[in-house]
């Protein structure tokens, strides 16, 4: 099965490689769309999320990537740090919800 995934993901790229390549794509304009979609997608989730944690570091880490590195260069180092705040918070909040539940069953 695993054989039939790693297949179908190498003939779909080859695929998709060899199309990309034959089929011309006016990509005039994609610049602006996605960064509209960016942006919709922000405030829908702004609007809709209580915990807004996420979005903060997410602006945070972005304005001090951009401040550091420049407008050329900044997404990768921005999103690095959103990675590792994201990830150690929930580290944090796992094991502060695992020393609860411990706590409750005392």
């Amino acid at each position: 099965l695993s054989t039939l995934d790693q297949s179908y993901w190498i003939i779909g790229s080859m695929i998709g490689g060899v199309a990309g390549s034959l089929i011309p794509v006016a990509s005039t304009g994609i610049d602006l769309a996605m960064t509209a979609l960016s942006i919709v997608i922000f405030v829908e989730q702004w609007l809709e999320k209580k915990n807004r944690f996420p979005a903060i570091v997410g602006i945070v880490a972005s304005l001090i990537s951009l401040l550091v590195f420049g407008k050329d260069s900044f997404i990768l180092p921005a999103m690095i740090i959103i990675m590792v705040v994201l990830l150690s918070n929930h580290r944090i909040e796992e094991k502060k919800n695992k020393t609860g539940e411990v706590e409750k069953n005392d």
